[in-house]
């Protein structure tokens, strides 16, 4: 940490995601949604999820996707265009990813989980009712060698309801002998009102 290389930008795309979850600013703190995981493999090459939002306005229920960007290694100045991880299309929200390394050498697979709201029925945005007020986990994986993700799955068994202030971004993943461990926050069932985090 003594010296620092100048900043290289990995990633420039058109929106940050809203300050609170839409449509119309329903639901929980949605900004820290965005927040980057970064992985080092064990060849060297870097690996980066993050979320952004291609539709920035509030009124839209279209409030992220999440992207994927990766360097071939140090000094870590070339990345990759962005590719957009999620396969549900526009309409709803997806954020909070979380990535890791399955394996080690030229056989590690990456794999990466976050919240989506794409269960969600397509209502028309009255709160509480939009089509953001449920969210599940899902994920998909990466070989080594393949360009391309896996279809995305679900991850959880049933859904969650979202919050009008806060849930808590608390998604991450773990990696041990061939397993990997996820952990998200789980509402299921949970009655929606206002601050009821």
């Amino acid at each position: 940490g003594a010296t620092w290389d100048p900043v290289i930008i990995a990633a420039e795309d058109s929106s940050e995601l809203n300050f609170w979850l839409g449509p119309n600013s329903y639901y929980y703190f949605w900004h820290s949604a965005t927040g980057p995981d970064v992985e080092i493999d064990p060849g060297g090459k870097a690996h980066i999820a993050y979320a952004y939002d291609p539709d920035p306005n509030p009124a839209s229920a279209e409030d992220g996707d999440i992207r994927y960007i990766s360097s071939s290694g140090s000094p870590y100045t070339s990345w990759s265009a962005p590719q957009t991880v999620n396969d549900d299309g526009p309409g709803h929200a997806q954020g909070f990813p979380a990535l890791e390394i399955l394996g080690s050498g030229q056989a590690s697979t990456l794999v990466l989980i976050w919240e989506d709201h794409r269960l969600t029925p397509d209502l028309p945005p009255t709160y509480p009712n939009s089509p953001n007020l449920n969210y599940d986990i899902f994920s998909t994986s990466r070989a080594p060698g393949q360009q391309g993700w896996t279809r995305n799955r679900r991850v959880t068994g049933y859904s969650s309801t979202a919050d009008s202030y806060f849930i808590g971004d608390y998604i991450d993943l773990a990696a041990g002998p061939g397993l990997v461990f996820g952990i998200w926050s789980y509402r299921r069932q949970v009655a929606l009102g206002p601050c009821s985090s």
